[in-house]
């Protein structure tokens, strides 16, 4: 009759789920080890434990793991985990009854972003609610109603257009125009021009400078102008430092600009003074103008002077095993060709651009430059003043600036 019992535990251990599994059965499992009454004495379950929570393998040292029968009687003891069986088991954080995804509780029975789950067996609630001022990671915006047309939409899944919603709880800001020379503080209304077009008022511009910081020529200066396209976006240009801009690229196996290494130490870090660069992700208000710039701008025109390599979407052949620095008979950076050996010299701009950096990005046809590296402006403007800090160029420093006439 024990033996039976024996066989069935066993049938009943691997009939569970696939997550469930007999391994390797070692001579210490006790399998056959037998007691008097033709019983295992010593039928232990071990092995590690999975991403699932479930033991995956049946070891021998003795203890209970999955499912252990006590020698000699019929006693059957159960420590078993298993996501989904609606009991909250340890190590879980939830246990909703089943293993699905997206339904507050997942398939490891952890809690998934803005769900509650209070009640083992039972289904999760969802914790977004549209219109209590916080934002959660299915909500666009939640500016604390769920009213229409007033910058956030009542289902709080878009931002209306001509608005920015900067602050959840709080009332959106409708987008208005940037300012001219003459607006001594004020924002004028709308400016009708298209986004390729010049900025408005090129004569204006706010001069300033970065704390604590100087550029290559040694200069700290910074300035910008900026104004809103007819369809709401915020356009414009910085140039930063007093230097002299780079002459356009022209040579596509050799880095440019080419001072770039010898300034930064990385190309990722460089910026280009004299160099105008576009606003991106502007957004203004009456009191305030937020933009990013790329460096990566500097090199589209490179970039675009580019061959694409075969079985490579960067400027460079593709391969592994890559070795930069000197050698024995030259100073300089390498390719390691996987096939033979060898290693190819490669102009080291030309090489930081295309592999170490990323900066130039090639599809089978063309090469353009890659997005990453920015530097972020949070100004508040007070009259003919403005004041906030800047990421990116430094870790993060205060910039002042004063609107020209």
């Amino acid at each position: 009759m024990k033996l039976k019992l024996l066989v069935a535990a066993l049938v009943m251990v691997g009939a569970c789920d696939n997550h469930l599994g007999i391994g390797d059965l070692g001579p210490d499992t006790g399998v056959a080890m037998l007691d008097a009454g033709g019983f295992p004495a010593d039928l232990g379950v071990g092995g590690a434990v999975g991403s699932g929570g479930v033991v995956s393998s049946l070891g021998g040292n003795g203890g209970c793991g999955i499912l252990c029968i006590t020698g000699g009687d019929t006693t059957v003891s159960s420590s078993l985990r298993i996501c989904g069986n609606g009991t909250l088991d340890p190590g879980e954080q939830c246990d909703d009854g089943n293993r699905s995804n997206g339904d507050g509780c997942n398939a490891l029975c952890q809690v998934e972003a803005n769900w509650l789950c209070p009640s083992p067996g039972q289904a999760c609630i969802d914790a977004t609610v549209c219109g209590d001022g916080i934002l959660t990671s299915n909500e666009t915006c939640d500016d604390g109603n769920t009213l229409g047309d007033d910058g956030c939409s009542a289902d709080c899944q878009g931002i209306e257009p001509g608005w920015i919603c900067p602050t959840p709880g709080q009332p959106c800001t409708p987008i208005l125009a940037g300012r001219d020379a003459g607006s001594a503080g004020t924002l004028d209304a709308p400016v009708a021009q298209s986004p390729d077009a010049p900025v408005a008022g090129g004569s204006s511009w706010w001069t300033g400078y970065i704390e604590n910081y100087q550029f290559n020529s040694g200069s700290d200066a910074v300035k910008f102008t900026f104004s809103v396209d007819s369809t709401g976006q915020v356009i414009g240009k910085v140039v930063l430092g007093n230097g002299t801009p780079p002459p356009s690229a022209a040579d596509p196996n050799v880095g440019y600009p080419s001072d770039a290494m010898v300034t930064s130490g990385s190309i990722s870090g460089y910026w280009a003074e004299g160099f105008a660069y576009s606003m991106g992700n502007g957004i203004s208000s009456s009191q305030r103008i937020q933009f990013t710039i790329q460096n990566y701008e500097l090199w589209s025109g490179w970039c675009a002077l580019q061959t694409p390599v075969p079985d490579s979407d960067m400027c460079l052949p593709n391969w592994g095993g890559v070795t930069v620095g000197p050698k024995s008979d030259a100073a300089g950076c390498y390719q390691q060709n996987p096939a033979s050996g060898q290693l190819v010299p490669v102009d080291c701009g030309k090489f930081h651009l295309c592999v170490a950096d990323a900066v130039c990005m090639c599809s089978t046809t063309a090469c353009a430059e890659n997005t990453g590296a920015e530097a972020a402006f949070d100004l508040t403007i007070t009259g003919n003043t403005a004041n906030g800090s800047v990421t990116g160029i430094v870790d993060r420093a205060n910039v002042h600036f004063t609107l020209e006439h």
